[in-house]
C-alpha cells in the first residue's frame, strides 16, 4: 500500500489548497488551469495516487511542483518536460534556485535510470495536454 497522507480530503478540497498555495506564491493563470485539469482529471485519482514529493520534503502539503509533476508521470505525460515544469515550480514555491537546480538533477537521473523504462514497458506514454503545452510554451 502506497502513502497516502491526503486520504481524508476530496478533489475539491485539494483544488482549493493548492489554487490558494499558487495564488499565494504569484503564480501564471496557466498553473492553476494545470491545476484544475490535473485535480479532477478521471484518468487518475489524486487522493490515492498523489503521494508529496518522493525526496524531496513539501515545505506545504501538498506542494504546486510535486502535485503537478505526479499528475504528468501518472498520466503518460512525465519526462523532460514535466520534470522541467517542476523545476520551474519548485524554485518559484521554494524560493530557492540552487535547490530547485539540484534536485532537478536528481529527478532527471531517476527519470534516465528507471521511471523512463517503466513507462516505456508498461505503453504509458501519451501526448502532451493543452495545459501542459501552455506552461512549457
Amino acid at each position: 500500500m502506497n502513502y497516502q497522507p491526503y486520504i481524508n480530503w476530496n478533489r475539491q478540497e485539494m483544488f482549493i489548497h493548492l489554487k490558494r498555495t499558487a495564488v499565494n506564491k504569484v503564480m501564471p493563470l496557466e498553473v492553476i488551469e494545470m491545476l484544475k485539469k490535473a485535480c479532477f482529471d478521471k484518468r487518475w485519482h489524486p487522493i490515492e495516487d498523489y503521494d508529496g514529493c518522493s525526496w524531496v520534503q513539501d515545505p506545504t502539503h501538498p506542494t504546486v511542483a510535486c502535485f503537478i509533476h505526479d499528475y504528468l508521470y501518472n498520466t503518460g505525460q512525465g519526462g523532460k518536460y514535466a520534470d522541467k515544469v517542476w523545476k520551474w515550480l519548485f524554485e518559484i514555491e521554494s524560493g530557492s534556485k540552487f535547490k530547485s537546480k539540484l534536485f532537478y538533477r536528481f529527478i532527471r537521473i531517476g527519470w534516465l535510470g528507471y521511471y523512463k523504462w517503466v513507462h516505456l514497458a508498461n505503453r504509458n506514454v501519451n501526448k502532451y495536454d493543452k495545459e501542459l503545452i501552455k506552461i512549457i510554451k
